[in-house]
């Protein structure tokens, strides 16, 4: 895998007015990033600092799913990398627990990363760290639907 110094993209998009909707039901991107020898990539919550997550972000009018793909891996992990393949929809609610989640639907794809940034535009705010698949399901294991993305995505 290559490494760079600093990402091509410095600033993070910010704001829903271009997000997608399928009627109430917020769509948002889940990449699933994988390295050339099957661990993957999780990153550190913006809302949770201790917990892990899968990159995801809102799909936007002015792209496509692998488009936005590129970008929030880019933002949120400061990798780069080529789909692989779609991993399908899961639908949930998102939401802090004890609130009253939204509708949203993850649509998602599966990654081969090839390049790896030291800084990129989140790198402030978020950790990253490779993992087998086995810690992988456990450190997202109170993500029912982050669980079944990277289920589709290494069976």
């Amino acid at each position: 895998m290559l490494h760079g110094t600093t990402a091509p993209l410095q600033q993070s998009r910010v704001g829903r007015e271009n997000q997608r909707y399928d009627g109430d039901v917020r769509l948002i991107v889940c990449i699933v990033p994988l390295s050339p020898t099957g661990q993957v990539l999780l990153i550190s919550s913006s809302k949770h600092k201790d917990g892990w997550i899968l990159p995801k972000g809102g799909w936007e009018s002015d792209e496509s799913v692998e488009a936005c793909a590129t970008r929030e891996l880019e933002e949120e992990a400061g990798v780069e990398g080529s789909v692989l393949r779609p991993l399908g929809e899961v639908d949930y609610v998102s939401g802090n627990s004890g609130a009253v989640g939204k509708p949203s639907r993850l649509l998602g794809v599966s990654v081969r990363v090839t390049k790896e940034y030291d800084e990129w535009s989140e790198c402030k705010d978020r950790k990253r760290q490779w993992v087998d698949v086995d810690t992988a399901r456990t450190l997202l294991g109170s993500r029912p639907e982050l669980l079944e993305m990277l289920q589709r995505a290494t069976s």
